[in-house]
């Protein structure tokens, strides 16, 4: 069973990564992302961030949404 959004997305990668994952509707050129691609920029903004904080080792927390 399927708890986080990141199994979710890591199996969705998986399956359908050349598929569209998220659509931008509300704009002149409708914009779009890949399965892989999101993957990779959410990777290199992880990254990015951690990087930021100065933090090696982070310590992960439920986030209620």
């Amino acid at each position: 069973m399927t708890t986080h959004i990141y199994d979710f997305l890591e199996k969705s990668l998986i399956k359908f990564s050349e598929k569209t994952a998220f659509v931008e509707p509300f704009v002149k050129e409708r914009k779009e992302i890949t399965y892989k691609d999101f993957d990779l920029f959410s990777k290199k903004l992880a990254s990015e961030i951690l990087k930021t904080l100065g933090n090696d080792n982070p310590t992960q927390a439920p986030v209620l949404i």
